[in-house]
């Protein structure tokens, strides 16, 4: 497997959240976001080859997992990086109180 190449990306609409096997945060972010548009890639397969995963995933968040520590979940909103999920609460919060989502 070429994780460079079959690497999939955020969606353009609604949620994307990049996932792992027995990740506590990423069954919490699924929970929060159950009823809104999302879109889950597992990213275990992935994980074989961590530097490339690093590397593609660097490209989407713009961080350098080279020098800080990639933690799950890693959610992003219309292919725009939000966080984990304690960035995700706040990012919800703050556009549900500006009518973001309609809500």
């Amino acid at each position: 497997m070429n994780p460079e190449y079959d690497f999939i990306k955020p969606n353009t609409v609604g949620f994307t959240i990049y996932s792992k096997s027995n990740c506590p945060y990423c069954n919490k972010v699924q929970e929060l976001l159950k009823d809104r548009f999302v879109s889950t890639v597992k990213c275990d397969k992935y994980l074989d080859d961590r530097e490339k995963f690093l590397l593609n995933m660097g490209k989407l968040t713009g961080k350098d997992y080279s020098i800080i520590r990639l933690s799950f979940p890693v959610v992003f909103y219309e292919d725009i990086f939000i966080g984990g999920y304690n960035d995700t609460v706040d990012y919800l919060n703050t556009n549900v109180e500006n009518n973001r989502f309609g809500v």
